[in-house]
């Protein structure tokens, strides 16, 4: 993820047009897989979202990580991204991150998945 910061908000105005992005472990690919295949008649033939049963903040995660990419990783966020974030804060009258669902304008579930498959993802949140 830290990686993608700076290239999907490369500026302050790409930045305030981002809202939700939802995302998943390739553990928690490769766990969907197995345990698709293990319950086949409760999902083949039908169309999946499948999350880590989160829904992130673009402007969250650009103030955690600026534009630091993976050498990043330990240290303060740098770049431009954190002073932006806390800017559109205050033009758009946020008063604290992640924003909320309502704010955001879009979040998804991805928890029929889980439930047709009998499991869960295990590492949700872990973006680095």
């Amino acid at each position: 993820m830290r990686r993608y910061v700076s290239r999907i908000a490369g500026t302050k105005e790409q930045l305030k047009n981002k809202g939700s992005i939802h995302m998943i472990h390739g553990i928690d690919v490769a766990r969907a897989i197995l345990a698709t295949s293990r319950a086949p008649h409760n999902v083949f033939g039908q169309r999946w979202l499948i999350t880590d049963l989160r829904v992130y903040d673009w402007w969250d995660l650009a103030s955690k990580f600026g534009d630091g990419g993976v050498e990043g990783v330990g240290k303060p966020a740098s770049g431009p991204q954190p002073q932006w974030v806390a800017e559109l804060m205050m033009e758009e009258n946020v008063e604290g991150l992640p924003r909320t669902a309502e704010q955001l304008g879009r979040a998804m579930s991805s928890t029929d998945f889980w439930q047709a498959v009998s499991t869960c993802p295990i590492m949700g949140g872990q973006l680095d």
